[in-house]
């Protein structure tokens, strides 16, 4: 039995990684792990600050196996060796071995740790230095044997993120302070950052995935220091700062359930004072600069938040509960589990991929793919790298980039970049140097579109252009001077007004991808194009006097999402058109029961009436 004693933590440590692996993506995920995997797969260079540790180290993976599966597993394991830090943080201060084990096993299982650890996403990492960073502080920060070791870890924690620094540096001054000849070792931090050359050697060769062009040293430092993304930081505002609160409470919720007051009792349990004071302040720098930084997909900054947070949970759990019922807190993991497992299963989400797939393959070869979504343009570069039909997707994120239109002249000979887009991009440059924000934000939209729009112009006459549009709920039947031909999920430009044809469409089966049964956001995101792939298409054949197969189109639509009250609308105009006033009343009357009243509800319901009359 000493030896299970001694062993159970590590042993305990596989149990969420088991549960990880089952539920990690097979594919390519939403987010910046599509983006990863390309830059694994072609020794790219992703979006600043680069996070080369990440890169490299799933590189190596790469090498043994290229699915995806391998990248989006590694940050499981990077959370569970976290935990396991955060056992031998805990027990350390507590002294009690089953809040010891079953804390970090909750941790584990709730829910933004779970999502975090099933997407190749380099934020687990970051959890784990900053874990491990914490368990040299706790046992013993002015031991010699750590020091060396406390150092190194710092530089390795900022060649994976930034935002390391807001604990790198409390944790430094911390120690300096307590033995001020520590700065000697300093040097030790700074070797891993000697990584970050791959950067620019990489880029002097090229790669198709090769942001910002860290090739010279201004453009090196700039990318290297996020500079590209500085506009998005303090931002202060009211409404903003409400709402982002909101979402950090929800967040903390789903991850620690109901324990999250104990954490405020837990933070006066903390016996040494300077340690307190240290994890303070580190909550004060992760959380006020995580709120205030203006980016959607942010929830991964919080994590070493609820690492400490955690810590103070412990701290009043094992204090304010008596020994023989702490058993029941296995009760927590285990809710954690049943209420979190269906959502962060991820083995089945693929809708990124299906959704690339059906756009690629009905696409023309030579041809360009403009798209507004950059996770999109992502999976359409790495089906391309698989296919190789000589198709070139752009994305419309950097077109506001000098450097961005430099690559595609250079990688894509067949690709027209006048020199009016340079003259656009230069005016760009000095007008964003000016501003910040939401301003710097909308005008930067602005300038994307006019290269866009002189992309567009220069190559329409000499191969297809397609434009992607993630959110084209109102169908766009032109933009600027161009006019768009619908083609299922993306539209064609063209210079002169076309009458819509029929197409193609080839997608996943309606039961993978029925709305009312999916629970992935970005899933039900993709369910929707999908239907409103098939009623566009319908509404095309309708008009082309086809209205057998534009009832099909409309009945398939409502296989992928049966409350779709505009198909449901339209479903009764195309029976009623043939005379079948029986499914027509029958399609009236579910979009009567789907849809919030308004003046279509009022028309609908109008003629419901007349034919239901007795």
């Amino acid at each position: 039995m000493n030896w299970l004693k001694k062993y159970y933590p590590i042993i305990l440590c596989f149990f969420p990684l088991i549960i990880y692996i089952i539920t990690a993506s097979r594919t390519l995920p939403w987010g910046d792990g599509a983006e990863f995997y390309i830059a694994v797969r072609t020794l790219g260079i992703p979006h600043p600050s680069g996070y080369p540790l990440f890169i490299l180290i799933n590189r190596l993976l790469y090498l043994l196996n290229t699915s995806p599966l391998f990248l989006n597993s590694l940050p499981g394991i990077f959370t569970c060796i976290a935990v396991l830090f955060l056992y031998l943080i805990i027990f350390r201060l507590t002294e009690d071995r089953l809040v010891s084990i079953i804390l970090p096993l909750f941790f584990a299982f709730g829910q933004e740790i779970w999502l975090q650890s099933v997407a190749a996403e380099i934020y687990t990492l970051n959890l784990f230095f900053f874990v491990f960073m914490i368990y040299l502080l706790t046992n013993g920060s002015t031991n010699k044997r750590f020091m060396p070791l406390l150092f190194f870890v710092s530089g390795l924690a900022l060649t994976n993120h930034l935002t390391s620094l807001l604990y790198i540096m409390p944790i430094l001054i911390f120690v300096f302070l307590q033995k001020r000849k520590s700065i000697r070792y300093l040097p030790l931090a700074l070797i891993p950052l000697t990584i970050y050359i791959y950067f620019p050697v990489r880029s002097l060769t090229n790669p198709i995935l090769d942001l910002f062009n860290p090739e010279n040293l201004g453009q090196f430092i700039n990318y290297a220091s996020g500079k590209a993304f500085y506009y998005r930081t303090l931002f202060f505002s009211g409404p903003y700062i409400i709402e982002q609160l909101r979402q950090f409470l929800y967040a903390s919720w789903r991850q620690f359930l109901i324990l999250i007051p104990l954490g405020f009792y837990g933070i006066f349990l903390t016996k040494d004072k300077r340690l307190r004071s240290l994890f303070i302040i580190m909550l004060i720098l992760v959380f006020g600069y995580s709120l205030l930084y203006n980016i959607p997909d942010k929830q991964g900054y919080f994590l070493p938040f609820y690492a400490l947070w955690l810590i103070f949970i412990a701290l009043a759990l094992s204090k304010i509960i008596p020994r023989c019922f702490k058993i029941v807190l296995l009760i927590f993991p285990m809710i954690s589990i049943l209420v979190n497992y269906r959502l962060c299963d991820l083995s089945q989400e693929s809708s990124l991929d299906d959704l690339c797939t059906s756009i690629y393959e009905s696409s023309q070869n030579n041809s360009i793919i403009i798209s507004d979504d950059y996770f999109v343009f992502c999976g359409l570069l790495n089906k391309e790298l698989d296919e190789q039909k000589q198709i070139i997707p752009v994305s419309q994120f950097y077109l506001k980039m000098d450097w961005y239109a430099d690559q595609l002249k250079n990688n894509y000979q067949e690709l027209n970049i006048s020199k009016k887009i340079h003259d656009i991009l230069e005016e760009c440059n000095e007008k964003l140097a000016t501003v910040h924000g939401e301003t710097y934000g909308a005008l930067s939209k602005e300038y994307c579109y006019q290269v866009q729009r002189e992309i567009v112009n220069a190559n329409i006459d000499k191969m297809p252009i397609y434009f992607f549009i993630y959110d084209d709920a109102s169908w766009p039947k032109s933009w600027f001077e161009f006019y768009l031909e619908d083609r299922g999920l993306f539209y064609r430009f063209h210079r002169e007004l076309i009458v819509n044809s029929d197409y193609l469409l080839n997608f996943p089966k309606p039961e993978k991808y029925q709305v009312d049964k999916l629970i992935n956001t970005d899933a039900i995101t993709v369910a929707k194009k999908f239907a409103a792939a098939y009623n566009r298409r319908a509404i095309i054949r309708f008009q082309l006097k086809q209205s057998g197969t534009a009832i099909s189109d409309f009945n398939k639509a409502l296989e992928y999402y049966p409350a779709y009250s505009q198909v449901l609308s339209n479903l009764g105009l195309a029976y009623l058109s043939m005379g079948d006033t029986l499914k027509t009343v029958k399609a009236w009357q579910k979009y009567l029961e789907v849809t919030q009243p308004g003046p279509q509800y009022n028309r609908i319901k109008s003629w419901y009436n007349q034919l239901t009359k007795p």
